[in-house]
């Protein structure tokens, strides 16, 4: 099977496995869409890090890719989240889903705003940024081994 290039279009919805109405009308609901190679690209950047051991013998360096650190989770999530229904602030009202522009790499793009996305809690954004991320593997039938 040929590799098939992403559907930068394509959206899905989520339910956090963290709202005690998952599965029901109330809850939360977030839409995500996938990332162009170019933002998921440079996610992957700010998550690798480098370590070197100074001491004489030691293995040269260390890669080390971390998707836990909360910049990146907050970065995939901004450029990744397309909308949601039914978050509310901490007063119990709707928190409205807001844009801005943001530069990259000379594009510009339509991320949600700092104002609204620093609201969500940590552990949430942590959960949306695994699944938007994944939306760049590779499937098993395109070679994903």
């Amino acid at each position: 099977m040929p590799i098939i290039g992403l559907d930068l279009t394509a959206k899905r919805t989520l339910e956090s496995r963290y709202d005690t109405a998952k599965g029901t009308p109330e809850a939360t609901k977030f839409e995500i869409g996938t990332l162009d190679s170019r933002v998921h690209g440079y996610i992957k950047d700010m998550a690798t890090t480098f370590t070197v051991d100074p001491t004489p013998g030691a293995a040269q360096e260390e890669v080390q890719t971390s998707m836990e650190q909360s910049l990146v989770n907050f970065t995939a999530c901004q450029f990744g989240l397309r909308g949601w229904s039914n978050l509310k602030d901490a007063e119990g009202n709707d928190l409205p889903f807001k844009t801005r522009s943001k530069a990259l790499g000379g594009k510009s793009y339509q991320v949600v705003s700092d104002e609204v996305l620093r609201q969500v809690p940590g552990a949430v954004l942590s959960e949306l940024a695994v699944e938007i991320l994944k939306a760049n593997d590779l499937t098993d039938a395109q070679g994903n081994a």
